[in-house]
């Protein structure tokens, strides 16, 4: 394992991911816009879940902490919602976790951190590959209907001081004889939709640049022209999906994005549903 101090500072590098060249990546990306905190870096080679030891960071966090990087290499136990398994080999992948701590971002932000990291996500795809993802609610962004990133947000910290870890995974120099063969129409990567190698370490330091930015921006301007982002992306406004709630099963027009993340659903009645997750399935367009 090794560690940044600073974003910065010192480095140690990894033998297969780079803190200074992730450093360097948010460094720049983030060099006009000097409101953006500082952040530490830390790079496992290997790790259980880059979440988990983001979960781990907040929870013995006190006040005033600074934000946290960590990326790794390959995840032994990297999860999705509802406790799935991620697949992703090593040496492929963007696997990285921010740990934000508590009252680093306020009000309807808070609830859609998933919204601005499938943005940011989406943004760097679109200007380093050239290519225009789409983005499925609630946390997929997506090529061609194949997952090229998931994101997993979850609240974390001490009794009182509440901090938020996001958690995003993107599929970078996957190649086609890597994926299991169940998987092969549901799952692509930068390299396989580009048909070119991308720099796994530029694309964590960009993103969590782009992230960071769009949850401390100050007004609500700002803020509007993620949700608009988002929007503009969306593959599921204006489609009829199926949405699975735990036991609950609902079917009906996604009509709408509310700015704290939610979908607003009407079902063939009429009546309107707001939903703040759920595994949706999209049947059909409207």
């Amino acid at each position: 394992m090794s560690h940044s101090e600073k974003i910065a500072g010192n480095t140690v590098q990894s033998a297969t991911l780079e803190s200074a060249r992730i450093a360097t990546s948010y460094a720049g990306a983030t060099q006009l816009t000097a409101s953006i905190p500082a952040i530490k870096v830390e790079i496992h080679d290997a790790i259980g879940s880059t979440n988990d030891r983001a979960r781990e960071y907040l929870t013995a966090a006190t006040d005033g902490a600074t934000p946290l990087l960590v990326a790794a290499d390959h995840q032994i136990a990297g999860r999705g919602r509802h406790g799935r398994s991620w697949f992703s080999p090593p040496g492929a992948n963007a696997l990285f976790s921010l740990a934000l701590p508590p009252g680093f971002c306020r009000g309807a932000r808070v609830g859609a951190m998933n919204l601005a990291a499938a943005v940011a996500v989406s943004r760097f795809v679109e200007r380093e590959a050239g290519l225009r993802p789409g983005i499925k609610w609630p946390n997929d962004v997506e090529i061609g209907g194949a997952k090229l990133a998931g994101i997993l947000c979850e609240a974390a910290g001490s009794e009182g001081r509440i901090g938020m870890v996001i958690g995003i995974g993107l599929n970078v120099n996957l190649t086609a004889d890597q994926i299991p063969k169940d998987l092969t129409r549901q799952i692509t990567s930068l390299r396989l939709a580009a048909r070119r190698v991308f720099s796994r370490e530029q694309a964590i330091g960009e993103i969590a640049a782009q992230l960071i930015e769009s949850l401390t921006a100050p007004g609500e301007t700002a803020w509007r022209g993620v949700i608009e982002a988002w929007q503009a992306r969306c593959t599921t406004i204006g489609r009829w999906i199926l949405v699975h709630r735990g036991q609950e099963r609902l079917e009906g027009t996604a009509a709408a994005l509310e700015e704290d993340g939610g979908l607003l659903l009407r079902d063939a009645e009429g009546r309107l549903h707001h939903l703040t997750a759920g595994e949706v399935t999209i049947v059909r367009m409207e």
